[in-house]
């Protein structure tokens, strides 16, 4: 997906404002919870104390991360809800003291009931949830009041639609982006399941809410070892070369099944490429890794497309 340097730019902006209306300072320290092939050296406003940025991998150990959070003590933290899950679990059952975000900005994956109230018992701080997609960035997200998703309509139309009618229960979200020229995307299917919300949020602004959203539900990973790592440090294979869709499957603690259908430009190349990923992401365990080509992904459903599945049992978050 390509995205002109006008739209990264309005991106960024976008998602900052998103930050900001929930009390982020320019000079706030923000760690952040990512891939690493998103680490970028340090700008020179980053080195003038402006939006200074720290990043934790999602290859790296619980306690790894839970070492750089306590020593940098992030005033905005931001990352999958799964990893704040594990992090909250490891420093709780070692009774580690660390001094609490002013926000933590959950993306990417479904934030549970369950988990937001751990993460914001275990944090100490407020727990705000944004919503977006790979293709399109940030397209909604919360107040402090938890009311709603509130819609970034002056960059993208979003719609809840049902047999492609728009619906006030339960639907798929389409998007229309406003700003990428160079590659647009019209009402373009996400995959996931939202309801508008037919009521204004109490804070005052003017943005239309989404009430709720269902997107993927994946499963934690157990690895032979027995630690449990997030699903999103393998589910990351949607810029690889030659894939259009895919699911992972752990049949055994040290087995993973690899669902893939192939795009024109598979080659073998892409097959040692999900293998190396996996295995990285799996803390270089020693996994076993099947890759098998089907025509389809089978939904469920609920109507989203799971990408980790875990067969090995209920794994507690």
């Amino acid at each position: 997906m390509y995205i002109d340097p006008r739209g990264e730019f309005l991106d960024k902006a976008v998602n900052l404002r998103a930050m900001m209306e929930n009390g982020m300072k320019f000079t706030d320290r923000f760690m952040e919870i990512t891939n690493p092939e998103n680490f970028a050296k340090k700008t020179w406003y980053q080195m003038a104390r402006i939006f200074r940025k720290e990043r934790l991998s999602v290859y790296d150990s619980v306690e790894t991360n839970v070492n750089k959070f306590i020593e940098y003590a992030p005033d905005i933290f931001i990352g999958y809800p799964s990893i704040f899950i594990l992090m909250a679990n490891y420093i709780t059952q070692n009774n580690l003291k660390i001094k609490p975000p002013k926000k933590i900005f959950t993306t990417a994956e479904v934030l549970f009931d369950a988990d937001r109230a751990k993460i914001k018992i275990t944090f100490d701080c407020d727990v705000i949830d944004m919503y977006g997609c790979t293709e399109l960035r940030r397209l909604a997200w919360e107040c402090s009041m938890h009311e709603g998703y509130h819609t970034d309509i002056d960059c993208a139309v979003v719609e809840i639609v049902k047999d492609d009618i728009l619906d006030t229960e339960d639907g798929n979200v389409v998007v229309t982006g406003l700003h990428n020229y160079a590659m647009p995307l019209i009402r373009y299917q996400t995959g996931d399941i939202a309801r508008t919300s037919q009521h204004a949020c109490s804070c005052g602004r003017g943005f239309p809410l989404i009430k709720h959203i269902k997107g993927r539900t994946d499963d934690m990973v157990m690895l032979p070892s027995g630690k449990i790592i997030s699903p999103r440090c393998i589910n990351i294979l949607d810029y690889i070369e030659g894939i259009d869709r895919y699911r992972i499957i752990q049949e055994e603690k040290g087995q993973f099944l690899v669902q893939i259908e192939r795009s024109k430009q598979f080659s073998e190349k892409t097959g040692d490429t999900i293998r190396e990923q996996i295995r990285k992401g799996c803390l270089n365990e020693d996994v076993t890794i099947k890759i098998k080509e089907v025509k389809n992904i089978p939904q469920e459903k609920s109507g989203k497309t799971r990408t980790v599945i875990s067969k090995i049992g209920k794994i507690e978050r």
